[in-house]
């Protein structure tokens, strides 16, 4: 009989502790909303943090894979501002061509040497402008 006990103590005790442990887990994630129970609100830990749990990570990102001013030093280079700027032109010239094909007495007057010397002007302005925009947007970011 005292064998059992013996035996049985052991079997009790990792079945309280792995019960335990259970409740632990599921408390920890679960229940993901708010429930209120007699007054008394109960919610899981990472929903409740989600908020901090989420700035934690982005400091960590920023901190450890990459930086503010890792990507700072990437957008200010001649090269991203040419990609920009070619994009850009694209974009300018269908629009253009978009605006003057839904006036069919305009679309008789203007051709494509005149989009192309239009889109070129409004490129020259852009080119100017842009490393300027993309800082001021790169800090508004």
């Amino acid at each position: 009989m005292k064998i059992l006990i013996y035996c049985l103590i052991p079997i009790i005790a990792g079945l309280i502790g792995w019960l335990t442990n259970f409740i632990a887990v599921k408390m920890i994630f679960r229940p993901r909303k708010e429930i209120n129970i007699l007054g008394v609100k109960i919610i899981g830990l990472m929903p409740k943090r989600k908020a901090a749990l989420a700035e934690k990570i982005a400091q960590t990102v920023e901190k450890e894979l990459i930086s503010h001013k890792d990507i700072r030093a990437i957008i200010q280079t001649e090269d991203f501002n040419a990609q920009i700027s070619s994009v850009l032109r694209t974009k300018i010239e269908e629009f253009i061509i978009a605006k003057i094909n839904t006036n069919s007495l305009l679309a008789m007057f203007v051709t494509t040497d005149t989009i192309a010397k239009l889109s070129l002007v409004i490129m020259d302005e852009l080119d100017k402008q842009l490393p300027d925009i993309i800082d001021d947007m790169f800090h508004k970011v």
